[in-house]
């Protein structure tokens, strides 16, 4: 039976998809509130979308937007559109992809990315909860032994996806800071590291680094 989860006013069904964390409605609700009063057509993508509560979000309280949902899963793209139905967004305003990471989004460019990659390190297992370990999908907790793998093919790459002014956010485990900034410097990306409600690292915002 599906679970319904409130994410900055939206509902939120998850069945066959990553469960909102708070913490991820905190750094979404800043991202909203950051890109609201942006000029112009909005083309955002919502990467690693799982349910899409993300990009439902943006969709609902930023009027001159479109969002593409992209995942590698097309059980939780399956759950991404229902919910998009259910909240009410129109066809026109969104695009379901299914794409390993940037493969299916080849050429796009975007003004907003947003991020919540599979970060739990495998090493640490032991620490996930049971439940989460028997809900929750393992393609969407798992990314790699230290939890980085995924995070380091999108640094790699989301420069490439990014217009000129464009800006990305992404979350990770507070345990990771010294391997992201690794990855951003490497990638030659600007960023800005922050913290969640709870005063843990948490979330970056990327962009291009001459800009």
């Amino acid at each position: 039976m599906a679970e319904r989860t409130n994410f900055l006013g939206c509902e939120i069904r998850t069945q066959k998809s990553f469960r909102p964390r708070i913490e991820t409605e905190f750094w979404a609700g800043k991202a909203i509130g950051e890109n609201r009063q942006r000029k112009g057509n909005l083309k955002i993508l919502d990467l690693f979308a799982g349910s899409g509560c993300i990009g439902i979000s943006f969709l609902k309280r930023v009027g001159n937007s479109s969002v593409d949902f992209a995942d590698i899963s097309p059980e939780a793209l399956s759950e991404t559109e229902k919910n998009l139905k259910e909240n009410g967004i129109l066809s026109e305003r969104y695009r379901i992809v299914e794409s390993d990471l940037f493969s299916g989004l080849k050429g796009k460019k975007y003004d907003v990315i947003l991020s919540n990659p599979p970060y739990v390190a495998e090493a640490r297992i032991k620490e996930v909860e049971d439940d989460v370990l028997k809900r929750d999908p393992a393609i969407s907790l798992f990314g790699g032994k230290d939890g980085t793998d995924e995070i380091k093919r999108f640094l790699s790459e989301v420069g490439d996806h990014l217009k000129g002014k464009g800006v990305f956010y992404m979350e990770f485990d507070p345990l990771q800071e010294k391997a992201v900034k690794e990855a951003l410097q490497n990638a030659k990306i600007g960023y800005q590291i922050e913290k969640d409600q709870f005063g843990k690292v948490r979330w970056l915002k990327g962009r291009l680094a001459n800009n």
